[in-house]
């Protein structure tokens, strides 16, 4: 890991990306960095800081009650 044990990771507690509201960590998982996270349907799961950043992450991919609204809209799928 970068910067080895010393190496320090960006606070991400109180910020959302996409759905993902970060309410936990640092947690250091196999060399990597964790954030304990909290979709907008109630889930909570850690995910990687990599992860939250980019947005590559599959927890509040298939999560239809926080996509069911959007712009004040409701979203229906055929």
């Amino acid at each position: 890991m970068r910067g080895g044990e010393n190496y320090m990771a960006e606070n991400l507690i109180g910020r959302t990306f996409n759905l993902l509201d970060v309410i936990d960590g640092p947690i250091r998982k196999n060399n990597k960095i964790y954030w304990r996270c909290k979709c907008k349907c109630g889930t909570e799961k850690e995910i990687r800081a990599d992860g939250l950043k980019n947005g590559h992450t599959d927890l509040a991919k298939y999560c239809l009650a926080a996509t069911a609204n959007r712009d004040n809209m409701r979203l229906i799928a055929i």
